[in-house]
Formats: structure tokens, C-alpha cells, sequence
């Protein structure tokens, strides 16, 4: 998980959802903090770290973190906070990684449930575990859900994007109506170790 080190942005929820797993070895959580280390080190000082949390300050290549993952995770709290896009999602999904995300605002746009991953409000730790637990166990899911993550990401490509954007605005310009006609939906756009 990618996230600044605050509550809202599901810290305490991604680490129970680690402490759950804590005992068996096929996971690992790799937390990734928008933050400096001094910050990183208080954090471990104040919050039980799960021997199977690897916890690291910000990163300025997080691709090296997306390659090795087999899930992506924002738990941001919908009753906290909402994510207006969800740029860590597509970066993630460009790689094919798979993604459990909050069922409202960008997320809830980016994702389809049940296609490229899963939106699940992260205060539902047992469904958390369930989607977690049967993407595990079902390789041929894991790598579906994987290819439209991929997929998906291709539709957020700068020349697509733009290209859709300027569609809307000359939509617009002409008189249309963007709700109507130029959404933001069609404007162009088995392992042995699982790493979160």
C-alpha cells in the first residue's frame, strides 16, 4: 500500500489486515509512506509493526514496489475520507497488479468490482480477508483479475486521455452536454508469495 501516514488513508486497518495474515508465510505487506524516514521510525515507535510488514519511507521510483506486488491496496476510511482519482491505482494497475479499493469516489470510477479487483469498504475487515483469502487460492482468478487491471490501466494512457478530454470539450463547445454524452467512463480511456 502507497499512502501518506494517516489515519484516514487506512494505516490502521492495512496493519490488522497484516497482523491477520502475520502467521502464514505466503504474505508479506509492504507499506510504502508518503513521508520522510524520521516520520516512518516514530510511526514504528507508536503502532504494533507485524513481523510481515516491511514498512519504507516515500519512494521516488514506486514502480520497484508495483512490480514485485501481487495486490494493491487503498483503505482509505470512506467515512474519513474519499479518494478523488486514485493515481497509485492506475500506476499499479499498469502493472498488473489487482487492487482492493474503497467503493466511492475515484476508486469506485477506475474499478469495476469483481473485474479488475475489488471495492470493499476497509472497515469490512472479514471481507477484506474473504477477497484476500479467495484471490490466494484461486490462481486462474488472481491472473484475470491481473489482465484487466492491465487492461483497464491502457485507458488512462496520456495520448487516449488527452484525446478523450478534448473530445469532451469540443462536445461541450458544440453545444452538447458533457453528463450526457461524454462521461467519464467512455472518454477515451498461483504464486507462492503474495506481496500487498
Amino acid at each position: 500500500m502507497l499512502a501518506a501516514p494517516r489515519r484516514y488513508k487506512g494505516l490502521v486497518e492495512f496493519l490488522r489486515l497484516a497482523d491477520a495474515y502475520e502467521t502464514r508465510t505466503e504474505f508479506r505487506f509492504t507499506l510504502i509512506l508518503n513521508c520522510e524516514q524520521v516520520e516512518v521510525n516514530r510511526l514504528r515507535n507508536f503502532y504494533a509493526i507485524p513481523g510481515n510488514v516491511d514498512l519504507h519511507a516515500k519512494s521516488a521510483d514506486p514502480s520497484l514496489y508495483y512490480r514485485t506486488a501481487d495486490l494493491l491496496l487503498n483503505l482509505s476510511r470512506v467515512d474519513q475520507w474519499v479518494e478523488t482519482f486514485g493515481l497509485t491505482l492506475v500506476e499499479g494497475m499498469s502493472f498488473g497488479v489487482p487492487i482492493i479499493a474503497p467503493p466511492v469516489g475515484g476508486p469506485a470510477e477506475i474499478l469495476a468490482h469483481g473485474i479488475e479487483g475489488y471495492l470493499i469498504d476497509s472497515r469490512n475487515h472479514a471481507k477484506l480477508v474473504s477477497h484476500i483469502d479467495n484471490m490466494a487460492a484461486n490462481p486462474d482468478l488472481a491472473m484475470s483479475l491481473s489482465r484487466a487491471a492491465r487492461r483497464k490501466a491502457q485507458s488512462y494512457d496520456f495520448k487516449r486521455f488527452s484525446k478523450g478530454v478534448s473530445n469532451c470539450v469540443e462536445e461541450v463547445m458544440s453545444g452538447g452536454t458533457f453528463y450526457e454524452d461524454c462521461d467519464s467512463r467512455n472518454c477515451g480511456r498461483s504464486r507462492a508469495l503474495w506481496r500487498f
